[in-house]
């Protein structure tokens, strides 16, 4: 709820009233997405992400067309932290870095774009 959501238009169809109906899927847009974009990122790319949710262990971020990624807790800062919520909150625009690829997964971190202390 009140949140912008990325969708294709699969075609259309009657419901049972006879109204024409947009077939839509998000799923699609994820998929062209990951496949288009995020697949061909190589470690060292800096992104554009936006902060979704934190936990104790790290950040939550959209890294398009709702696809989430996790920036680990010591990946956020140069110096420790006991929450993400010390650095970032909810909502916030980011650019972040991948770190790399492991098992599918993509590691991205925030601290090598601070700079140094």
């Amino acid at each position: 709820m009140n949140k912008s959501v990325c969708f294709s238009v699969l075609g259309f169809q009657r419901d049972i009233y006879g109204n024409t109906c947009a077939v839509l899927s998000r799923r699609a847009v994820q998929l062209a997405c990951k496949t288009e974009y995020l697949d061909r990122l190589v470690s060292g790319d800096i992104i554009d992400a936006r902060v979704t949710h934190l936990e104790k262990f790290g950040a939550f971020i959209d890294v398009g067309a709702g696809i989430n990624a996790l920036i680990p807790i010591d990946m956020l800062s140069v110096s420790r932290i006991a929450h993400p919520s010390q650095r970032l909150s909810e909502g916030q625009d980011i650019k972040v870095v991948l770190r790399k690829r492991e098992d599918g997964k993509l590691i991205f971190s925030l601290k090598e774009l601070l700079g140094t202390w």
